[in-house]
């Protein structure tokens, strides 16, 4: 078969017709034979050449074979690209058997990565089309597709059926491959419905078939596929096959062996070989268990690396024509047909070799079995190679080596004498060995010596531990006590055992140095809080942290090395249509909220090898947010000073409340402490961990009200920050939002937030994601709901929402028996901050506050005590002046530069309160923010008040 690869030489030199001509039969020899790699490697000289001649048929001919190879190598990625670009093809060609059958090859591929219901739906077309457009190879083709697919749904009946109905149709013009298959399926649809001896039957008629039709990997496959459908069923006591004895599962596992040894890959040895573990059971099935084995070590690296280069090309092939030929554009460099020759060339030396190496497995054990190897001798080097490759420890390792070399060649002693310094190991012998050993070694090197001795009658040997990187040492092996000699047996045997201990030492160094790198980067990867997930080019996960797996409610050892295309998880998915998105995405997993990004890993070429997700959840992006944003909560029930009855009755329905997880309403006028009951709530609730954010429903204009509370995406309106920005409601995730002067909050803003509190969930401004809220919600008001909603001024049904939990607080003038304690703690703390040490107030003083009414509550009584404590001279630590508003029973203007009017005697407290703010407004030309510094109030206070007195404050601008 090698002999092949170099007719590509002598077919370039052909006319342009000729070239096609054989190119096609020679990809199409080897495809129909199963020589899937050599197929490939000519399918590209034709695919190439039909692209640079534009040659759309034969260009559509080569994607077809290509998709049945890959579909028969597993290349699932690469079949669906050129599933694509037959697609493309077909299209111009306008050709309806060309469509059919890259439908029915998608059908397959939907199968095979265990999408049943698309495969289904895709089926579906093609029986329309089948419909009007008849093709009998086609339509056994669907056939066959419809019963496995009804073996994957366990529906057996059915299955069964539409394989028969394949039989049925084929005739002499029906393709050869289809008749096997047909009896496939049948086979695969009598073990869904637990026939057993009928599936086997039809197993070995779809052998016999296969084995006429020449494809020799599917002949391979069938073997084994048979191998396993008897070996599992011979284990079931109840099976039909339990007692069958004519063929054993080991029969066909040689055969497939034999066949995959010349037309399969490493993974199709390594997948017979873990089978022959599981149902070999005689002497001969071990033996030939160990021979895989020995065959899969010497082949898998080239093995790889063959399947590298052809995953390389077939992603070359897929990509853009100017790839392969230089177009016009000169700055534009692309691959010329000579470079492709070069590298393909490269893919069939490497073939060669693999080639070459099998056959050289074969020659090694017929001559074993010619020189008479033993079963004793045979079980004593599988038991050498399993003591040696369960060692870790180098220096036990070369111990075990001379034990073992004794016992396999009995030798009377054997020594090994180390060269390589990093083995940190002295010279060790076991057995009887010549004294001079370690001399007869040394004279032997400083000749150039570096094989072994070769000669008739030796009674000792000296054999280099030796690979190809490295000269660990020489190991002296001595028969001469005994007067033996070796064997040209023995002399192999040593030899073999020497040069696998060379590849474990090169296994073992290289596996701690990195080993020691890798531990270096886990603790790096580990300690970050961010979930990692590293995956390579074809979607399999390489690598993945702690956090990452606790995200994702799975184990590491279940994920590594899976495809995210073969999880059939909703995550999998969204990570790898990630992969596409320049800036970090929301997704959920697991129902929790994820921001996740997606970075590319490029190596020196500025290929990218692997790409890199990053896991944040986004509730700790939300709290650490919020602890930058918010400030903490700092009153407590502690905090609370009364000791009259109706006090102390709502702070104890406040304690109780704040255990709970409802929603609580807090009414009461200006300044009687709603706040300071909604902190202390907090403070006190579950939620006290969380954040507390406040937000004032008066103070903020209605059009900003909806982005302060929601938060809004980039671009969503004109001055949106860029990234967008998370609101208040999105900030108190896990905690507490207060949402102050609610009866204030616009009647279209009330709908919208009744939402919330009904349904727990939000979307930012301009956004369509959906986000969970998980916080308290404690809403305060100095205004008569009641009232509002009979003015239609607030929503009947957002009122009914808040009245979960109402606590109503008592203006300062009904609880009376509180102002010497107010009084007295608001006095302790004005004097730490003025440096004023031990103030009393005089009974008069006293009596005079107690007697004043406060409409402004305890945050007036707080500023008139203020006052105070500033305006006492230095010195004097009773207060005995009587403010002026308690005086006078009424507040008067705060600032001296405005003055009451002369009429004022005759007005109402109430006019005169409206008056003043009138007055404040005329002097701040209508500001809001200037007024109310002016009054010593909070801006939310002074927009109740000018709503409270329907005063137009822009008339004042």
């Amino acid at each position: 078969m090698s002999g092949e690869f170099t007719l590509i030489d002598s077919i370039l030199e052909k006319p342009l017709e000729e070239q096609i001509e054989k190119l096609q039969e020679l990809s199409n020899d080897f495809f129909q034979n199963g020589q899937y790699f050599p197929a490939l490697y000519f399918l590209y000289f034709l695919y190439l050449r039909a692209i640079q001649k534009n040659l759309p048929e034969i260009q559509l001919d080569c994607v077809k074979i290509i998709i049945g190879i890959t579909l028969k190598l597993n290349y699932f990625s690469e079949c669906q690209k050129f599933l694509d670009r037959g697609k493309k093809l077909a299209a111009t060609d306008k050709n309806l058997d060309h469509t059919i059958y890259l439908l029915n090859r998608r059908a397959e591929l939907k199968i095979l990565t265990n999408f049943p219901d698309q495969a289904e739906s895709i089926l579906g077309k093609t029986d329309q089309l089948l419909s009007s457009w008849y093709n009998n190879n086609l339509k056994i083709d669907n056939l066959i597709l419809k019963s496995n697919l009804n073996s994957i749904y366990g529906y057996g009946e059915k299955a069964v059926n539409f394989a028969r109905h394949a039989l049925e149709e084929i005739n002499e013009k029906s393709h050869s491959s289809l008749t096997y298959k047909a009896y496939r399926a049948l086979a695969f649809s009598y073990k869904i419905n637990s026939d057993t001896k009928k599936a086997l039957k039809y197993f070995n008629v779809a052998i016999s078939n296969c084995d006429i039709a020449g494809n020799s990997y599917d002949l391979a496959q069938l073997y084994f596929e048979t191998a396993v459908f008897k070996g599992n069923e011979s284990l079931k006591s109840t099976s039909q096959l339990a007692v069958d004895t004519s063929r054993s599962p080991a029969f066909y596992l040689a055969k497939a062996q034999t066949l995959f040894l010349n037309y399969g890959s490493i993974k199709d040895l390594e997948k017979v070989s873990r089978n022959f573990k599981k149902f070999g059971r005689r002497d001969s099935d071990k033996y030939k268990n160990q021979e895989i084995e020995q065959y899969s070590n010497q082949i898998s690296y080239l093995q790889s690396k063959i399947e590298k280069i052809i995953r390389n090309l077939l992603e070359t092939a897929i990509a853009d024509t100017q790839l392969f030929f230089p177009g016009k554009d000169k700055q534009k460099e692309g691959i010329s047909l000579q470079q492709l020759k070069n590298l393909l060339d490269a893919l069939a030396d490497i073939h060669r070799k693999i080639i070459q190496t099998k056959w050289n497995s074969v020659k090694l054990v017929e001559k074993a079995k010619k020189l008479g190897v033993q079963k004793n001798r045979l079980t004593s080097m599988l038991e050498v190679n399993r003591q040696l490759t369960s060692i870790n420890d180098p220096k036990k390792l070369l111990t075990v080596l001379n034990k073992q070399i004794i016992k396999v060649v009995k030798a009377d002693g054997c020594g090994f004498y180390p060269l390589a310094e990093h083995l940190n190991i002295s010279a060790k012998s076991k057995g009887t060995v010549n004294t001079n050993w370690k001399n007869l070694i040394e004279s032997k090197w400083q000749n150039n010596f570096a094989s072994t001795i070769s000669g008739k009658h030796l009674s000792y040997l000296i054999v280099p531990v030796k690979s190809p990187h490295h000269l660990y040492g020489y190991v002296f092996v001595d028969k001469s006590f005994s007067h033996l000699v070796f064997s040209s047996t023995d002399i192999e045997i040593v030899k073999g055992i020497c040069s696998q201990t060379a590849t474990l030492l090169d296994n073992k160094l290289a596996n701690d140095i990195l080993y020691q790198e890798s531990l270096k980067n886990k603790v790096i990867v580990e300690s970050i809080s961010d979930g990692i997930i590293l995956i390579d080019k074809n979607h399999k996960i390489s690598s993945i942290n702690k956090n990452a797996t606790e995200f994702l409610q799975s184990k590491a050892d279940y994920l590594l090395g899976k495809n995210l295309l073969q999880l059939k998880q909703k995550w999998a998915a969204k990570l790898i249509t990630g992969l596409n998105e320049k800036t970090p995405f929301l997704m959920k997993i697991n129902n929790m909220e994820m921001m996740v990004s997606a970075k590319p890993v490029i190596n020196r070429e500025k290929q990218v090898i692997n790409y890199l997700f990053s896991l944040s959840s986004l509730q700790n992006i939300k709290k650490t947010a919020t602890s930058i944003s918010t400030t903490e909560p700092k009153y407590t029930f502690a905090s609370l000073r009364g000791k009259s009855p109706n006090s102390l009755q709502k702070i104890k329905l406040a304690r109780n409340a704040a255990t709970s997880s409802s929603d609580i309403l807090i009414t009461g006028e200006s300044g009687t402490g709603k706040e300071v009951f909604a902190q202390a709530i907090h403070n006190a609730s579950p939620n006290s961990k969380g954040p507390f954010v406040a937000i004032n429903c008066a103070a903020i204009p209605g059009e900003l009200l909806e982005s302060e509370l929601f938060g809004y995406e980039e671009g969503s309106f004109t001055g949106a920050s860029k990234g967008g920005k998370p609101g208040k409601i999105e900030l108190a995730e896990g905690g507490t939002l207060l949402l102050d002067e609610i009866g204030d909050m616009p009647l279209d803003m009330q709908a919208k937030i009744l939402r919330v509190i009904q349904e727990r969930q939000f979307r930012r401004i301009g956004g369509t994601l959906e986000y969970i809220f998980d916080a308290r919600i404690i809403y305060t008001t100095n205004r008569n709901l009641d009232e509002l909603v009979k003015i239609n001024q607030f929503r009947k049904d957002l009122l009914y929402r808040l009245r979960v939990i109402q606590i109503n607080l008592p203006p300062l003038r009904e609880r009376r028996e509180d102002i010497p304690i107010l009084t007295n703690h608001f006095l302790r703390v004005f004097s730490d901050k003025t440096a004023k040490k031990n103030l009393k107030i005089s009974k008069k003083v006293m009596q005079a506050l107690k007697n004043y009414d406060w409409e402004g509550n305890v945050r007036e009584l707080e500023h008139i005590v203020e006052s105070l404590v500033n305006l006492l001279p230095p010195g004097n630590n009773l207060i005995e002046r009587i403010p002026e508003p308690v005086k006078a029973g009424t507040k008067p203007a705060i600032n001296n530069n405005i003055k009451a009017k002369p009429d004022t005697n005759n007005l109402t407290r109430q006019q005169l309160e409206k008056q003043l703010i009138i007055d404040v407004l005329k002097k701040t030309s209508g500001c809001i923010t200037e007024s109310a510094k002016i009054l010593e109030l909070s801006r939310g206070t002074v927009y109740n008040k000018i709503k409270k007195f329907n005063i137009n404050h822009h008339e004042f601008k």
